[in-house]
């Protein structure tokens, strides 16, 4: 118990500047437009302003509050990380009743404070044409009316949030993607990798000239991906594949022998959607720090199937060069884990197996 509610008293720290801004708006909206209220229904408030601003400010830090401390860690936890779906739509729709009732409740314990007592909803009259007057009755269906009402309020509530989180989560997956674009492109125009694959097509146009294109063809492709001003988050599986062969390719001139590529990708998986570039990364990844710093034959290999239901996993195993190699600083695999988590929260893993040989497992769910 004490460990779950650690965990949700973490959620509220740290909130975002635009959070906090967000805030201070509804304290200002719920504030000025009471106010303004309260002056076209209630007659001769002008001796009791500063009662009446007191009270609208109480009313609301409440509502701040409340939805910083209940409905702020309960998005966060229970549909953010979860992912969007019926059931967790369905409790978020549950979950407001009874958050609705207890604002309700505080909302009328501030109302029945004597100095606030002048300011209830109660103290609104309204007159007919027949000159008679009505006010509204405390009854029990006006609780459940104003129930209602804040029932409504946090669902708009939850509703902003959310669309405010996933406009976030898609401007920093466009950024994340961008740096996994930049950084592949820093390792293709690397100063290594150019003079390896120029020299192998010089040495090609006088041997194999239809194969020298083909290289140079191949080396294109995979400047025009990098350098295209737009990546899409997510791609066919198949045209990973055809922009990692083209990599693989031209890596096998390069290497020669000491590259060897095993493909075990099951059927009509073609179509599946996976997040771009992730297979490039990974074989990058295997070339460089398993395969090129290795003077002794590598082997990568590649398996892509469906697993359990709706799930797609993508396995790259490296062997491992012979001696201690440069270590890497990791930013394609975190750059991965990140993306996955962006698209998918938690129903996505990357994991990592270094033993025998380097395997990183990719595991998507597919919609």
């Amino acid at each position: 118990m004490s460990q779950r509610l650690s965990v949700w008293l973490a959620e509220c720290r740290q909130p975002s500047t635009a959070y906090k801004i967000a805030c201070f708006i509804i304290v200002l909206v719920h504030v000025s437009s009471g106010f303004i209220l309260m002056e076209l229904f209630l007659e001769d408030i002008a001796r009791d302003r500063l009662m009446l601003l007191l009270r609208l400010l109480g009313e609301s830090l409440m509502i701040v509050v409340i939805c910083h401390v209940c409905m702020r860690p309960f998005l966060r936890l229970g549909i953010l990380r979860s992912g969007l779906n019926g059931t967790s739509f369905a409790g978020l729709f549950l979950y407001c009743v009874p958050v609705a009732g207890a604002m309700s409740l505080l909302m009328y314990g501030i109302a029945s404070v004597s100095d606030f007592s002048d300011f209830d909803i109660d103290s609104i009259q309204f007159t007919n044409k027949a000159g008679e007057t009505s006010s509204h009755n405390r009854s029990t269906s006006a609780y459940v009316i104003y129930a209602g009402q804040q029932y409504a309020f946090l669902l708009f509530w939850a509703a902003v949030y959310l669309s405010w989180h996933f406009y976030r989560k898609r401007v920093e997956l466009s950024r994340e993607l961008e740096i996994a674009r930049l950084q592949q492109l820093a390792n293709q125009i690397n100063p290594h990798f150019l003079f390896n694959t120029l020299n192998s097509i010089r040495a090609l146009v006088y041997s194999d000239q239809d194969k020298a294109a083909e290289t140079i063809t191949q080396l294109s492709e995979l400047m025009r991906v990098h350098m295209h001003a737009e990546v899409a988050t997510l791609s066919r599986f198949e045209q990973e594949c055809e922009l990692a062969e083209s990599y693989l390719k031209i890596e096998l001139l390069r290497l020669q022998e000491r590259l060897t590529v095993r493909w075990d990708v099951a059927p009509n998986i073609g179509t599946v959607q996976i997040p771009s570039l992730v297979l490039l990364t990974l074989l990058e990844n295997a070339v460089k720090y398993g395969i090129a710093p290795s003077s002794k034959a590598g082997v990568i290999d590649i398996e892509a199937k469906l697993v359990d239901e709706g799930r797609f996993r993508l396995t790259v195993s490296n062997s491992l060069p012979e001696k201690s190699a440069e270590k890497g600083n990791g930013i394609g695999l975190k750059n991965i884990e990140k993306r996955l988590q962006l698209l998918y929260a938690d129903q996505a893993t990357l994991s990592i197996k270094h033993a025998q040989q380097f395997t990183a497992v990719v595991e998507i769910p597919i919609p």
